[in-house]
């Protein structure tokens, strides 16, 4: 015997009881359970992040970080050094990990392939 869901066919196991009067049909699913994604890409993109913030993305995002605190508090009067300060340090370790690492880039590309 056999369902169909969505045009797929899917088994069922039929089983009748001891007194030949009942009988017992258990639906076989398949998993729904699957990777999200690739855990080898996430692990390459992971160290590749990794190398780029050792070779200098911390110091390129607190120079960010500077930055944007300055240009916040200057155009915005003091209302903005905070926000431009996250700011200036997310866009500066971006560019800085990238920088001192090419490689982050292509990691990036990989795993986001890996995504359904």
């Amino acid at each position: 015997m056999a369902y169909s869901v969505d045009d797929a066919l899917y088994p069922v196991a039929a089983s009748v009881g001891a007194d030949g009067r009942s009988l017992t049909v258990t639906p076989e699913f398949p998993s729904l359970l699957h990777p999200v994604y690739s855990p080898a890409a996430y692990e390459n993109l992971v160290t590749q992040i990794q190398i780029g913030w050792q070779n200098g993305g911390s110091v390129t995002g607190s120079i960010g970080a500077g930055i944007g605190a300055a240009v916040g508090c200057v155009l915005f009067l003091f209302v903005g050094c905070i926000p431009g300060a996250a700011l200036g340090a997310a866009i500066g370790v971006v560019n800085g990990v990238v920088s001192a690492n090419p490689a982050v880039t292509p990691a990036a590309f990989e795993f986001l392939r890996t995504l359904p």
